[in-house]
């Protein structure tokens, strides 16, 4: 890929790189035997351009091209999935901020969380409305102040580690009016519902969260964009998150190549721990004959096998299955040989 990429782009990545093999490969072992994750770490690597890049300049962020949000997010898959997965859910939330929030959001959700002082989550997913997110069921029900939310999400990743996320779901009135789907954003501090890990066995620094609202109010004031543009806004960076997610998957193969060149390196430059051939890992063990104990080979086994040989006397249950004598001389037994 290095060339393909142009002066500033190596530059970046070679920085980036630098930075997680320093600062976070290190750590990386330990956080996942613990399922913890060090959230301290992702404000330094805000100021690569990390969460910042796919927000407009005009709201605060860098506004840097696709290409380089790519080599963003591939070189941190190829330091840690976990940091991965919870960049591109940052980004992605930073996105819809991006957006859509009007000033009063952006200085409370927008700003801090490009400061890394607040991180959000994205509750797009149900059990009923994966893939087709359009399908979603969770409703939040106008009132005088604000909407009465009722419904669930599932697997939304790091909802246990942050403070706020955007929710999608259908609005509808009491009359049963349905104004489709709008994105709300949910504050922990004003807001309660229902967040519990679900256990899962990769990305053991993340957590994978099931959310349940029951009449949980959300303000009227915590509308992103209109009524019935949340599927745009969550689409738009869904797309975003499923292009992070295949150059994460790149990175990982880049570091899998790595180690897998290193360790074989080093297995090349090892001394072998006997001199005998048959003592050398993965070596044929010479063949004897069962009937001489004559050595043989595999070429004698295959050149002897052409050769006319004793007939095994026909049985009731068909063909003889044993092979004839592959000894390099001829065994001097008057039965078949088992070879």
């Amino acid at each position: 890929m290095s060339a393909l990429l142009n002066e500033d782009e190596r530059a970046l990545r070679d920085a980036v790189r630098s930075f997680l093999d320093k600062k976070v490969a290190p750590l990386v072992a330990d956080h996942e035997r613990a399922r913890t994750f060090p959230w301290e770490l992702l404000p330094p690597l805000y100021d690569f351009g990390y969460v910042r890049g796919g927000v407009p300049e005009s709201a605060g962020g860098d506004g840097l091209p696709m290409m380089m949000q790519a080599i963003l997010m591939e070189e941190a898959g190829r330091c840690w999935g976990s940091l991965r997965t919870t960049l591109n859910v940052q980004g992605m939330v930073a996105r819809v901020l991006g957006a859509a929030a009007d000033a009063g959001q952006a200085e409370r959700f927008l700003r801090p969380l490009l400061a890394g002082r607040r991180f959000g989550w994205f509750g797009l997913t149900e059990p009923d409305a994966g893939s087709d997110a359009g399908a979603l069921r969770t409703t939040a029900r106008r009132t005088g102040d604000g909407f009465v939310v009722n419904g669930g999400k599932l697997y939304i990743t790091n909802a246990l580690g942050c403070d706020f996320g955007i929710l999608f779901a259908r609005v509808v009135d009491d009359d049963g009016t349905d104004h489709g789907i709008t994105g709300l954003l949910v504050d922990a501090a004003e807001s309660r519902f229902g967040v519990h890990d679900i256990p899962h066995m990769p990305l053991r620094s993340t957590t994978s969260c099931e959310l349940t609202f029951d009449d949980t109010l959300v303000p009227a004031g915590n509308v992103l964009g209109g009524l019935g543009g949340g599927l745009s806004l969550g689409m738009a960076a869904v797309n975003a998150g499923r292009l992070n997610m295949a150059m994460g998957a790149v990175g990982l193969s880049q570091a899998c190549l790595e180690e897998s060149t290193r360790a074989s390196r080093g297995a090349m430059s090892a001394p072998w721990p006997s001199t005998t051939a048959a003592s050398r890992p993965g070596a044929r063990r010479p063949w004897r004959c069962s009937c001489t104990g004559a050595p043989g080979s595999w070429r004698s086994r295959r050149s002897s096998a052409t050769s006319a040989t004793p007939a095994r006397p026909p049985s009731p249950r068909g063909p003889a299955r044993s092979r004839s004598c592959t000894s390099a001389r001829r065994c001097s037994a008057t039965r078949p040989c088992a070879e």
